[in-house]
């Protein structure tokens, strides 16, 4: 392969892993404001994404290609740069989207509670005319 089909093999993953780095933005956003349908919208895009890197055509590492390319050394180092910068923010942006999903979850478990407790009839409360009973609790015991 030469350099300028290389760069070009390079330049499409780069597209695709900005477009990656912009999902998982998008998706950060969605999980703030809770919405659900768009959620599902952009995890299938970055499905699709993650899909066409995985059948982008495989290079070799930069370590082997500044071998084989002395002469593009700085902009395979470049390169090599902009790739890293692009991990570091996709990782980055992942890791706050799984918090949010484990808060997120953990609201709806606490929600879940709360609607539970609510909707848990009280009987040993009333009576059977429906109104509240006061019972105390006493030590001395009443024959009838």
């Amino acid at each position: 392969m030469d350099f300028n089909s290389l760069k070009d093999v390079m330049n499409k993953e780069k597209a695709l892993f900005t477009q990656l780095l912009t999902l998982f933005s998008a998706k950060k956003n969605i999980l703030i404001k809770n919405d659900i349908e768009n959620l599902v919208l952009v995890d299938k895009k970055i499905m699709a994404t993650m899909e066409d890197i995985k059948n982008c055509p495989k290079r070799e590492n930069f370590k082997t290609l500044i071998e084989k390319y002395p002469e593009n050394k700085a902009e395979l180092q470049r390169y090599q740069e902009e790739f890293q910068q692009l991990h570091k923010q996709i990782t980055l942006l992942n890791q706050i989207n799984i918090e949010l999903i484990k808060h997120g979850i953990v609201l709806a478990n606490k929600k879940l509670e709360t609607i539970v407790h609510i909707c848990t009839p009280k009987t040993n409360s009333y009576n059977k005319y429906g109104t509240m009973q006061a019972t105390t609790m006493s030590s001395i015991v009443q024959e009838a």
